[in-house]
């Protein structure tokens, strides 16, 4: 769909299983990724779709993080933290967030030649 799905985040040494969300997770094309100026750093499997992206954002100062990738484990750790904290929710409350809801809804009428 040439659109990149991001968000900004800061980790805390002390903490490194509690991202501190700085942005929304956001899906958009790449124009739309306006990292704020705390920020320094890029990473994720997308970037290298995205040439143009990764060029604007070194040019303004941040560097890439070549080999860092979100993990299914960082989940279970994320999850752990939350237990713990009082954050747990019921089973039937544990949902997915998705931040595009309509992929599977075709942008145009679909044609398939029958009568």
């Amino acid at each position: 769909m040439k659109e990149v799905y991001w968000g900004c985040y800061r980790f805390d040494p002390d903490a490194p299983c509690a991202p501190i969300v700085l942005t929304a997770e956001t899906v958009g094309p790449e124009t739309s990724v306006q990292p704020p100026p705390s920020v320094t750093c890029f990473a994720g499997n997308g970037i290298v779709r995205f040439p143009a992206l990764q060029a604007r954002l070194e040019s303004a100062g941040l560097s890439h993080r070549v080999g860092v990738y979100p993990r299914a484990d960082a989940i279970a750790r994320l999850g752990e933290r939350m237990l713990r904290q009082g954050e747990g929710v019921d089973a039937t409350e544990a949902l997915p967030v998705y931040i595009r809801d309509d992929v599977a809804r075709p942008a145009r009428p679909v044609v398939t030649g029958l009568s």
